[in-house]
């Protein structure tokens, strides 16, 4: 989706390319914005993508279904379950924060299906209560969560848990007590988090059938234990400068780099290229598979092997060329070029100036064009637009034909006074001189005048006065259409588009 950018937009609006839309404003011959299928498709389509990305069908009944996709794929609502509402069945518009009480009794959530929704769905259950109840969260049908597990339980008052759907059949904990085990990870307190054990600073065994899931996944790694009943866990010596055991926490320690080897995924160029030791870099600069230049970045030098970069395959040290606007650098045969590149650019279609857009690399397609159609009065003519003097002399006698209905529907002067002449006054005057021609004289009724503009009336006592005050409406209309035809003949002689523009009422 984009602003608008039809070649009747409201330029820079908002600020700088940020265009917007203009009335029309008949006086000073301003042009309102033009609608385009482009801009209008393109607000549709944004807006249902996020409604049937979250799972919902359109409705042209409802106008808050964006609302309702936009809570449900940020888990943006809130939903209070207790012991009177169990079970509960969890929907789709129920993804965010859950909010279980238990005080009243056990609760039962039973969740949606992981596949509700083809996107991620996310609950964080927190329980508010402090008692022995039980809050269980079911599976739907056939899922499961990580693990293969098919429920969990919510235990203690502040007790949470959040977990996502894949959008298939599983359901994903992110909270720490579906962090796989055997994670080692660096945390700042004394104490460890729920679920978790500090490292050890000696060799230490625990129970295997305690710590099951923990032996299943690291084995006899860290030692055999007794091997038959227990297992040894990851330690680390007090000066280990990563992890720290509990007594060491927040404590300095002495700690060395050891010589390790990383799979990167980058190719390495031996040879000495300049570098003065450890910690210097190369700049390099980097291309995309179709050889686009994609930006610098610093090569390292390795610290095992002196004088050798490590420099991602896709780049080159030769420094692409300086490029200008609507081009790009592309590396190709070990060398760069300049090619045009119009994908970000505004392009207007020589045929009507409609907005169009180019998805590769390389010159404007025929038909296709950078500059803007001033007006609808202009053509592309010789590689440039051009004023169509038929056009323009079509539009100026539209021009011509408004400014005589508008004079007509304003006001006429008769007897010293103005009088309103719009569509609803010239109803009722031509109403009324209807009546009077066909009955030959004032009827039945007659207020004895006519009110003027400044609400005063102007006497109007016989058939003849009438018929006077009638023909100064007549002559004023008469005046603006010989002031049209005048306008007219001016136009038709027109042999520029400054005498089309020099020609007002």
């Amino acid at each position: 989706m984009d602003r608008i950018n039809t070649a009747s937009k409201a330029v820079d609006l908002f600020g700088a390319g940020k265009h917007g839309w203009k009335n029309r404003n008949v006086a000073t011959g301003v042009e309102p914005t033009d609608f385009n299928a482009e801009w209008c498709n393109g607000v549709q389509e944004e807006a249902l993508a996020i409604i049937e990305g979250a799972g919902i069908v359109p409705d042209a009944a409802v106008r808050t279904q964006v609302r309702q996709a936009i809570k449900r794929l940020t888990g943006g609502n809130v939903t209070t379950v207790n012991f009177a509402a169990s079970p509960f069945a969890l929907t789709a518009d129920h993804a965010g924060l859950v909010l279980v009480d238990a005080a009243a009794g056990n609760v039962v959530i039973n969740l949606p299906a992981a596949n509700v929704i083809a996107a991620k769905l996310e609950f964080s259950f927190v329980r508010s209560d402090a008692t022995a109840n039980t809050v269980t969260v079911n599976r739907a049908g056939a899922d499961s969560f990580l693990g293969g597990a098919t429920s969990f339980t919510l235990t203690g008052q502040g007790g949470h848990r959040t977990i996502a759907g894949d959008a298939t059949s599983k359901w994903i904990g992110t909270s720490l007590q579906d962090v796989n085990p055997g994670v080692i990870f660096a945390y700042a307190g004394t104490t460890a988090p729920a679920g978790s054990m500090i490292c050890p600073i000696a060799a230490t065994n625990v129970s295997r059938a305690t710590y099951s899931a923990l032996f299943a996944a690291i084995g006899t790694t860290w030692g055999v234990g007794d091997g038959a009943t227990t297992f040894g866990i990851p330690w680390f010596p007090a000066d280990y400068s990563l992890l720290q055991a509990n007594s060491n926490v927040g404590t300095q320690s002495v700690g060395a780099v050891i010589a390790h080897v990383h799979t990167t995924g980058v190719n390495s160029m031996a040879g000495n290229n300049g570098g003065t030791g450890p910690g210097t870099s190369k700049t390099v600069f980097l291309y995309d598979k179709d050889g686009e230049f994609k930006g610098r970045y610093e090569a390292q030098e390795s610290p095992l092997e002196p004088g050798v970069y490590i420099q991602p395959t896709s780049s080159t040290r030769i420094a692409p060329p300086v490029t200008g606007p609507n081009e790009v650098a592309i590396f190709s045969a070990g060398a760069w070029t300049v090619q045009p590149d119009y994908r970000r650019a505004e392009l207007y279609a020589t045929v009507d100036g409609s907005l169009k857009t180019v998805d590769s690399i390389g010159p404007l397609p025929v038909g296709v064009t950078d500059k803007p159609r001033p007006s609808k009065n202009h053509v592309w003519q010789g590689g440039d637009w051009a004023v169509d003097l038929a056009q323009l002399k079509a539009s100026k006698n539209t021009e011509i034909n408004a400014w005589r209905l508008k004079a007509n529907r304003s006001t006429f002067a008769h007897g010293g006074k103005v009088f309103a002449c719009d569509e609803l006054s010239r109803s009722d005057i031509d109403g009324a001189n209807g009546q009077i021609s066909n009955l030959g004289a004032l009827p039945a009724g007659w207020p004895g005048g006519w009110k003027a503009v400044d609400n005063t009336y102007l006497p109007i006592t016989t058939v003849a006065e009438w018929k006077a005050f009638y023909g100064s409406m007549f002559t004023a209309g008469a005046t603006n259409f010989a002031r049209a035809q005048e306008l007219k003949a001016r136009l038709a002689d027109a042999t520029t588009p400054e005498q089309v523009a020099a020609i007002v009422w």
